[in-house]
């Protein structure tokens, strides 16, 4: 377990049973940085209440998920660049499973927020990501998923409904689908690149 430094990204790319908790990580505004990197042969890592900011330079991401992972109640920001910054790039294989969603359960007030990120979560390789109780804001998609990739993205958020992912605040385009193979519920218009 890695608790509460100051770090400048890492990478976990181990088959032991890694958690990152509470971590602070800041990107220099070096291009390509990717705040926490889950490589393809770390086996069910956990990145919680982890607060990742981000600048403004090219393919930078807050968290790049390369194999099964528990993502819970972290905050992501400023990953903006204008074609590249993603908040959380799931590229795990489609038997991995990566799970984005607050950390205490339903009731959570831990969500995950992603805000002033180009794309909040992307979906690429053949990943299958499970999404709840995000609040993505003030980027241009929520959700990117691309041609050989699926995702579940839960139900619209209201006041009663537990898990839900609000996208309300989110500036052009809700998901883009190249082409559409996503799990959505009829609340999400979905933008086919």
């Amino acid at each position: 377990t890695v608790t509460q430094p100051a770090i400048a990204g890492f990478r976990i790319n181990n088959p032991a049973l890694i958690t990152v908790d509470r971590c602070t990580v800041t990107a220099p505004t070096t291009a390509n940085f990717v705040g926490v990197h889950i490589g393809d042969d770390a086996t069910d890592a956990t990145v919680r209440g982890t607060t990742i900011s981000g600048t403004n330079a090219s393919g930078s991401r807050g968290i790049l998920c390369e194999s099964s992972a528990q993502l819970l109640g972290n905050k992501i920001s400023s990953f903006k660049h204008s074609t590249s910054g993603i908040g959380i790039d799931v590229e795990a294989d489609s038997l991995d499973d990566v799970v984005i969603n607050s950390y205490d359960g339903p009731d959570s007030t831990h969500h995950t927020v992603i805000k002033e990120c180009r794309t909040g979560v992307y979906s690429g390789g053949y990943s299958r990501p499970t999404v709840r109780s995000a609040r993505i804001k003030g980027g241009t998609y929520s959700f990117w998923v691309s041609s050989t990739a699926a995702g579940d993205f839960g139900v619209e958020f209201t006041s009663t409904e537990k898990g839900g992912c609000d996208v309300t605040n989110v500036a052009t385009k809700f998901v883009r689908a190249d082409p559409p193979r996503i799990g959505l519920r009829p609340w999400l218009p979905v933008d086919q690149g």
